[in-house]
């Protein structure tokens, strides 16, 4: 689980911004014990549109995916990773992440700019502050590392680190997971899985069409797909199954086509199918995210999702969000971090698992946990209190 995350210098998140996840109290059945504080599985974040929610979620999904994938995906690629905020060009960007693993934590640090890795290191919790199994610095183009000798890393193969160090743009993390030597730590991943729907230069709004083709070609082979039948008969779509004796297509422009799922309606002895494409899209995103959702709550892991609510009715996204609360279907302390613009989600949550982004100069995006305000107590109507503007991140709209 993630404990800690902080960024700067990525996108409008120009000052160092710093998101603890952690409590020194369980309020709720949505916080993980782990030795002598709570993490919260679900986290909100809120403010008004431009002030930066999805460029928070960018920083966090790109640090997942780069620390773990990169050694896989950045083969023969030095294209820029992100953009930096457009005041701080010449200024390094930095990341670090808390995490636990197998009962131990590490803290994983980041200085990069967009094109290649400057510092990275990877360090345990001791019995004071953390011991650094690895430290990686780029010296004008020279990659060293120095490993703690109390650890197997020390003995990896020259041969291959030689080879690692050609490539400037991937992490040594990514290597050591690829070459199997961070299991001799103990250590296999930051987590088991993750899930977004935003990556490090966009946010992912597909359209109706594409997002029933996605949908489509992630449900051929999934293993999950019979576990979405029950969610689906009681979000009051209408649907009763999946199409079986009816088969949908669509052309693509250049004369692919990709078959489409279908929904079977049915009703006193009535019943017809229909397209995902003929679905309302609220259907098809609730039945996308469902799915993406179920993977990560079956082995633990983190699902990142912007703008949670959107074309989905409050109560629909509320009860896929109890998915992460509810200890018997979140066996494995999945954690959600999702944004919204509906201020009802803030009364089911704690104050410590309330995040609100603003820009306050209109330049630079700030993130503040709700506890931090002075006197907010858990008994408060978050709902009332933040439309008041009583806690601020709401949108300052002038006269015309």
């Amino acid at each position: 689980m993630i404990h800690n995350f902080t960024v700067e210098n990525f996108y409008s998140i120009n000052e160092e911004q710093e998101l603890d996840f952690t409590s020194t109290k369980k309020y709720s059945s949505s916080f993980t014990e782990y030795e002598d504080k709570f993490i919260s599985n679900v986290n909100c974040f809120i403010g008004a549109n431009a002030s930066g929610k999805t460029n928070v979620f960018k920083a966090l999904h790109f640090l997942l995916w780069y620390a773990q994938m990169s050694y896989y995906d950045m083969v023969g690629s030095y294209e820029a990773l992100f953009d930096q905020h457009k005041l701080n060009k010449n200024k390094d960007t930095k990341f670090s992440l808390t995490f636990d693993n197998n009962n131990k934590l590490y803290k994983y640090e980041l200085v990069l700019s967009p094109k290649e890795i400057l510092e990275e290191t990877l360090s345990t919790k001791a019995e004071k502050g953390y011991s650094y199994l690895y430290k990686l610095k780029n010296s004008n183009g020279n990659i060293e590392i120095t490993y703690n000798r109390y650890n197997d890393l020390s003995k990896i193969n020259s041969n291959e680190e030689n080879r690692f160090k050609l490539k400037k743009n991937v992490t040594f993390l990514s290597f050591l997971l690829g070459t199997g030597y961070l299991e001799k730590l103990g250590l296999k991943e930051i987590t088991s899985s993750i899930f977004s729907n935003v990556s490090n230069v966009d946010s992912r709004s597909y359209d109706h069409v594409s997002e029933s083709v996605y949908l489509s070609r992630a449900l051929e082979k999934s293993e999950f797909k019979n576990d979405l039948i029950p969610y689906l008969r009681s979000f009051d779509f209408g649907i009763e199954d999946f199409a079986q004796d009816e088969s949908f297509k669509i052309q693509f422009d250049n004369g692919t086509t990709q078959q489409i799922i279908g929904f079977k309606h049915s009703n006193n002895g009535q019943s017809f199918s229909l397209s995902a494409i003929d679905e309302s899209a609220g259907t098809v995103k609730g039945t996308f995210l469902l799915l993406n959702l179920i993977k990560v709550l079956s082995k633990g892991g983190i699902a990142i999702i912007d703008e949670i609510d959107a074309r989905l009715h409050y109560d629909i996204a509320r009860k896929l969000i109890s998915l992460f609360t509810n200890k018997e279907t979140n066996k494995h302390n999945a954690q959600l971090f999702f944004s919204t613009h509906q201020p009802l989600f803030l009364n089911d949550r704690d104050k410590k698992q309330i995040f609100l982004c603003e820009k306050e100069d209109y330049l630079n995006t700030e993130v503040y946990r709700l506890d931090e305000i002075e006197g907010v107590r858990n008994t408060e109507n978050f709902f009332e209190k933040y439309l008041s503007g009583t806690y601020g991140a709401t949108p300052r709209i002038g006269d015309l």
